[in-house]
């Protein structure tokens, strides 16, 4: 895989959007190689800078880390979040995935 593995994947197909992380976490691992651990948030219970903590370093040893965060949406509220989120989303090192789940209900309507 080139470049950084990430991956936004959105409906409301819980199991299928769970199956979509996971398959990109195995994809950065390669054939035969350790799957990655697994962290899981939400985009209200974290920020750009710990999944950059995360995902930035490189692993020696293991199957580096397969960060998911369920609806990121309040990681993109102004301006200088989204650029923290951009810088993050950069910063995956080889080893590690970063995978967003956006569930799709209907609902999400921006105000007038």
């Amino acid at each position: 895989m080139t470049g950084p593995a990430l991956g936004y994947y959105w409906g409301d197909d819980e199991y299928g959007l769970e199956a979509a992380a996971v398959a990109l976490g195995r994809r950065t691992a390669g054939h035969g190689a350790e799957l990655p651990v697994a962290w899981r948030t939400t985009g209200a219970g974290t920020r750009a800078a710990e999944i950059a903590e995360r995902v930035a370093t490189g692993t020696l040893f293991g199957g580096g880390t397969l960060a998911v965060v369920e609806d990121p949406g309040p990681l993109v509220r102004t301006k200088a979040d989204r650029e923290s989120l951009l810088a993050a989303m950069a910063s995956v090192a080889p080893g590690n995935a970063l995978a967003f789940l956006g569930p799709v209900d209907g609902t999400a309507r921006r105000p007038k």
